[in-house]
C-alpha cells in the first residue's frame, strides 16, 4: 500500500443548528458549538459548478430550493458564502475559497447562529463574516430580498458592462424575485450608463 499526498483545491467552513454527517468526496471534521455544529472542510477535487453547485450547497446547509439564502460570491479571489436564513434567523452559513486565509475564524461567526437578521443588515452578514480585505460598501440597499446595496449595483453596471435588468438579475440576483425594487434598477441602470447615477439615489 502507498500513501501519496493529495493537493488540497479547496477549503471550507460550515456551521449550522443542526447536526448531521457530510457526503462527498471530501474531508470534513465536526466541532461541537454551544449553539450547533461546526465543520471544517477540505477537498482535492474542483467544487461542483454549473447546476450541480445549488444542490450540492443546499445539502450542506440543510436547505430547500424553497429556502431564503444570502449568496455573496468574489470569484476573483476564488471566495464564496451562503447564509441559510428560516424564519429570520440564521439557520446555517457555508463559506468556500481556494485560500484558507480567506476564511473566516469559526469563533467569529458562531455566534450569530440562531441571530435574528434583520432585512437591511443581510449583506453584513455574509460580507462581515469575511476573513482579509474589507469588502466594499455596499450603499443604501435597493434590492432587499438579496440584500444588494446601491454602490454594489453601481459597480457591477459599470466593471461587468451590465446592460440591461436581465443582466443584473443574472449577476447579482437583484429584482429577481418580488420585483418590487426593478423601478429602482432602471434607474440606477439608465443612470449609471449615462453618468448620472448620482441623482438616482433609492427613496426611502
Amino acid at each position: 500500500m502507498r500513501v501519496v499526498p493529495r493537493t488540497t483545491r479547496w477549503c471550507g467552513v460550515l456551521l449550522r443548528r443542526a447536526d448531521f454527517a457530510p457526503v462527498g468526496d471530501f474531508h470534513w471534521a465536526r466541532v461541537p458549538l454551544a449553539g450547533g455544529h461546526a465543520f471544517d472542510l477540505a477537498g482535492w477535487d474542483a467544487l461542483p459548478s454549473g447546476d450541480a453547485l445549488e444542490p450540492w450547497v443546499l445539502e450542506l446547509l440543510g436547505a430547500s430550493a424553497m429556502s431564503e439564502l444570502i449568496v455573496y460570491a468574489d470569484t476573483g479571489r476564488g471566495a464564496f458564502r451562503f447564509a441559510y436564513v428560516h424564519n429570520g434567523r440564521l439557520e446555517a452559513c457555508l463559506f468556500l475559497a481556494r485560500d484558507g486565509d480567506l476564511l473566516p475564524a469559526r469563533h467569529s461567526v458562531a455566534e450569530r447562529l440562531g441571530a435574528a437578521i434583520e432585512p437591511g443588515v443581510r449583506i453584513t452578514l455574509v460580507g462581515g463574516m469575511a476573513a482579509g480585505a474589507a469588502e466594499p460598501d455596499p450603499g443604501p440597499i435597493v434590492c432587499v430580498c438579496f440584500a444588494i446595496g446601491l454602490s454594489t449595483l453601481r459597480r457591477a453596471v459599470v466593471d461587468r458592462q451590465l446592460t440591461s435588468l436581465a443582466d443584473i438579475a443574472r449577476v447579482l440576483r437583484a429584482g429577481a424575485n418580488c420585483g418590487s425594487c426593478l423601478p429602482e434598477l432602471r434607474a440606477i441602470l439608465i443612470g449609471t450608463r449615462t453618468g448620472g447615477a448620482q441623482s438616482n439615489e433609492p427613496g426611502p
